[in-house]
């Protein structure tokens, strides 16, 4: 009789997925009332929050609302803290100037009379400060639950902007990631190996920049999205999860080839288009997850090992990054731009593509005909 092996951590995790896949599904829940299902779940902790706000909430993105929370809860855990209480909402200008100084590095005055933060890293109560782009999230936050509740923005208000002017200045602006440029993007997919995941990877890349996704977006891609044509371009039609736009992209052969690889490689004929490497012993494929993308692309930017690519600032933008710069180079206008990445207002264009328009600007033009001029004068 041969004696039993006994299970592993991995082995057991294996099974208790298969047996997950054999159970029935559960049926979707119908919610009727989005403010009320709200309030009976993630927002239930803030009562203070008027229908009128949490009914915009609904109408956006998962990750979106998940973040807005986030950054709520942290506010009104600070307006709870103080002695007397602060009201969260509406909030009071002077609230939210205190809130910002306990959340940064303490300000001091010069001897020359100006204000400046100290560069200690830690607030005046000895804990981590925040940084930048942390307190710039929780200012939009409050500014947009403000304006969606028909309420006037305390974020506008002169005390609060002249706080964060001056806590603007002492704090270290987040440098921008790191672009995957076509070039960059042409010489990863010749260095990605021919496996069934080199090929996955492949066609990630190629349709992350292409289609200028967000990570989410991307991984939330089916077969059924694509519409391929006779002459080996297609099309691909999707919804832009954070605008809530249908989108529509073209593909040109050699993306659509790529693609077409990987899908027959890896047998998907239907479903997500990206899915995970380990299957676990299911024939089930499980969808790839959105924190995967960035996983995927900094690894491909180690291999590549450019001297001007540090993975560290490679992220799951990298590519819309990429894409944005090489068709303001390209000189497309900003309402093309708009229209293939999904975006509502050129403010994120120029946020992308600061270098690239610095290049466009009338001053760089001029700059050039200068030295144009000296050129053909020295000859």
């Amino acid at each position: 009789m041969t004696q039993q092996r006994p299970l592993t951590g991995v082995t057991r995790r294996q099974k208790a997925k298969t047996l997950r896949s054999r159970l029935p599904a559960k049926p979707a829940t119908i919610v009727t009332d989005v403010v009320k299902h709200l309030r009976a779940h993630h927002f239930s902790e803030f009562p203070e929050l008027p229908d009128r706000v949490l009914r915009v909430l609904a109408s956006k993105a998962a990750n979106t609302r998940l973040s807005i929370r986030a950054n709520y809860r942290i506010w009104r855990a600070w307006c709870q803290a103080q002695q007397p209480r602060c009201q969260p909402y509406p909030a009071r200008p002077a609230d939210i100037s205190a809130f910002l100084q306990d959340q940064a590095p303490p300000i001091r005055v010069t001897q020359a009379g100006d204000f400046e933060v100290l560069k200690s890293g830690v607030t005046a109560d000895g804990h981590p400060a925040k940084r930048y782009a942390t307190l710039s999230r929780y200012l939009g936050t409050l500014s947009k639950l403000h304006s969606d509740g028909n309420h006037p923005d305390p974020t506008r208000d002169a005390e609060v902007l002249a706080v964060w002017r001056v806590l603007r200045r002492g704090l270290v602006s987040p440098r921008q990631k790191a672009a995957l440029s076509f070039d960059v993007i042409s010489q990863a997919v010749a260095a990605l190996p021919d496996t069934l995941t080199g090929q996955r990877d492949r066609a990630l890349l190629l349709l992350a920049y292409t289609v200028m996704a967000r990570r989410s977006e991307l991984v939330a891609l089916n077969v059924e999205n694509f519409e391929f044509h006779e002459d080996g371009s297609a099309t691909v039609t999707f919804e832009r999860l954070k605008t809530r736009q249908v989108s529509t992209n073209y593909l040109s052969a050699p993306i659509v080839e790529a693609v077409t690889e990987w899908l027959q490689a890896a047998k998907l004929r239907r479903g997500p288009v990206f899915v995970r490497m380990d299957f676990a012993g299911s024939a089930r494929r499980t969808r790839l997850t959105s924190q995967s993308v960035a996983i995927v692309f900094k690894r491909i930017a180690r291999k590549l090992s450019l001297p001007n690519l540090d993975p560290q600032y490679v992220s799951s933008h990298s590519a819309r990054i990429g894409a944005t710069q090489d068709l303001v180079e390209d000189g497309a206008s900003d309402a093309a731009i708009m229209r293939d990445a999904g975006w509502k207002t050129p403010r994120m264009v120029g946020m992308y593509s600061r270098g690239a328009k610095a290049k466009q600007g009338a001053m760089a033009t001029r700059l050039r005909r200068l030295a144009g001029d000296t050129a053909q004068r020295s000859k």
